[in-house]
């Protein structure tokens, strides 16, 4: 009876590896027969010129990547559609540069593109070429910097956005200064010259700000107020209250005169301004009070020259003399006078 039972349960554990064995062997070819069927598949897509991605949908490079399944993409324009208003020629610059973002193109051959389209009187068209140029961030710096003079407001607007973003791609708070000064000496707009400005002493302070060295932060504090100071004084700068603000930004002195930023270049350290300078108001008040009175004064000598020039003149004019009174050479005569009558 036990050999009985032992017999019978070692049948049963080789029938059971046996089951295990073929169940082992199906899947492998089930899972072969799979990857041949791709690989066929694969070949004649490439026998016919049709390629299947193998790419899972909603991966990260799948334009529905970070949409829900519900989500629908949206309708793509059509160039016809948004070039519909343009010219001829514009819409073939148009064209001509979408594609070249589109295919990726190297920034030599969109800038040739950009530089193209720029030339045309369309600002939509002008506006396309400066966001392809921001595309490549401080690599087209050169290219951005003057098209924020663009006579059409939105076209500077928009060059002035993406020269903002290129310049913080710089890595350097000197290359930041250098090319802000540029900028501010091809500008002319008083609000794009106060954004540059601000982007020229910000740079200035994080260089200084940067600098553990007492004396070569100051000498740098002291590079750039001068680099304000000559284009002031050259006119390089057309606006030049933008000028005072940035000097003011840097030194941390308000502005007085050229004269007092000159004493302060000289030494930074130890300047004080001049203790009627503490108000900036009344320094213009003083010094329009001063204009004023020399005007006064200059109105009121130009008057007593005239006053001379004229009295000749008025004697000349001067009536002869009144019936009655004695000419020259003639005696007086004397009148007697008649007592008042008096009531009785």
């Amino acid at each position: 009876m036990k050999t009985f039972s032992k017999s019978k349960a070692i049948s049963i554990g080789l029938a059971v590896v046996a089951l295990a064995v073929l169940a082992v062997v199906a899947l492998s070819v089930a899972v072969s027969g799979d990857a041949d069927t791709a690989a066929a598949d694969a070949g004649r897509g490439a026998s016919t010129g049709e390629i299947k991605s193998t790419r899972a949908k909603g991966g990260k490079n799948s334009p529905a990547a970070g949409k829900s399944a519900k989500s629908k993409p949206k309708p793509k324009i059509s160039a016809a559609e948004l070039y519909k208003d343009y010219s001829p020629a514009d819409r073939r610059l148009a064209e001509r540069l979408q594609a070249l973002m589109d295919d990726e193109k190297p920034f030599e051959l969109v800038r040739e593109g950009a530089l193209e389209a720029l030339k045309s009187k369309n600002p939509e068209l002008r506006i396309q070429a400066v966001e392809s140029l921001g595309w490549f961030g401080e690599r087209a710096l050169v290219e951005l910097t003057p098209l924020m003079a663009d006579p059409d407001e939105d076209v500077a607007e928009a060059a002035v956005g993406a020269w903002e973003l290129a310049l913080n791609d710089l890595p350097t708070a000197g290359e930041k200064m250098s090319v802000s000064k540029m900028a501010l000496e091809i500008i002319r707009d008083r609000d794009i010259l106060t954004r540059i400005g601000g982007e020229f002493s910000g740079a200035a302070l994080e260089l200084v700000n940067g600098e553990s060295n007492e004396a070569k932060a100051t000498r740098y504090r002291v590079e750039a107020v001068q680099t304000i100071l000559n284009m002031i004084e050259s006119g390089r700068l057309s606006n030049e209250s933008v000028g005072r603000e940035i000097y003011e930004d840097i030194s941390g002195h308000e502005w007085i005169s050229v004269d007092e930023a000159e004493k302060y270049l000289a030494d930074p350290e130890n300047y004080e301004p001049p203790e009627e300078a503490d108000d900036g108001d009344d320094v213009a008040e003083a010094a329009a009070d001063a204009n004023t009175e020399a005007a006064e004064n200059e109105s009121e000598e130009s008057a007593d020259t005239e006053t001379a020039e004229s009295e000749p003149e008025a004697a000349e004019d001067e009536p002869a003399a009144a019936e009655g009174e004695p000419t020259e050479g003639e005696p007086e005569t004397t009148e007697a006078i008649e007592p008042a009558e008096t009531e009785p």
